[in-house]
């Protein structure tokens, strides 16, 4: 009936949900193994399954590159004012449909790839004697630290800021990168004590890992505040 509002609340729903995937998941282990932190491994597999599911965000990309047109002013000028439409101009050549496209699709490709030798090392350390590893978790985790902030950084304009092209922020990536990872430990804080309730598990996952998770949420909590409040810089 509403071809705009559907594609705007699908939109909303798949960035929070990447949010959850790429920060709660890949970042989370990525930050882990480059700075050789040990109590992570604890919430590790937690992890790992929710950096699993970007094949599956990648499928969600579809109906919003097939629906670009109903949300984003770019695909077409139309309706826009003369200071609008010169702005657009300007940006044709990096917002364009096919541009918005490929850059997805690479995004994905990059995080589908690094999450995959990620959990394929973690699993395989798992076996005995335990196979070494070609390039060890924290190396490819420094290495991919970069490019996963990058893409992260890119993706958030693309689907998020460029909604209005005639506004920006160079801060926009970081606070996308705050709320996410405020949404990102909540979900991890909320499938750890799901998971506790395992007897197996119980004594593995002790009060001082929830702690941990605790003061890195209210820590960024604030830093998503403090973002939030000079967003528009």
């Amino acid at each position: 009936m509403s071809p705009a509002a559907a594609i705007g609340a699908w939109l909303t729903a798949f960035s929070f949900f990447v949010s959850l995937a790429l920060l709660g998941a890949l970042l989370f282990l990525t930050i882990g193994y480059a700075v050789g932190a040990k109590w992570p491994t604890v919430v590790r597999r937690l992890t790992e399954a929710v950096a699993t599911t970007f094949p599956v965000l990648l499928v969600a990309f579809v109906p919003l590159v097939l629906g670009a047109s109903q949300i984003y002013p770019w695909p077409s000028a139309g309706g826009l004012d003369a200071h609008a439409r010169e702005l657009l101009e300007h940006k044709a050549a990096y917002l364009n449909l096919p541009g918005f496209a490929l850059r997805g699709v690479l995004y994905f490709v990059l995080w589908i790839v690094v999450s995959h030798l990620l959990v394929r090392s973690s699993f395989s350390s798992d076996e005995a004697p335990a196979p070494e590893p070609r390039v060890s978790p924290g190396a490819l985790s420094a290495a991919a630290l970069p490019l996963l902030a990058l893409s992260l950084t890119f993706a958030s304009v693309d689907w998020l800021m460029s909604l209005d092209p005639a506004w920006y922020s160079s801060m926009f990536g970081v606070y996308y990168f705050a709320g996410g990872f405020v949404g990102a430990l909540g979900l991890l804080s909320v499938m750890a004590w799901r998971l506790r309730r395992e007897p197996r598990v119980r004594l593995a996952n002790s009060p001082s890992h929830f702690h941990a998770l605790g003061r890195m949420l209210l820590g960024f909590c604030i830093f998503w505040a403090y973002i939030a409040l000079f967003r528009p810089c």
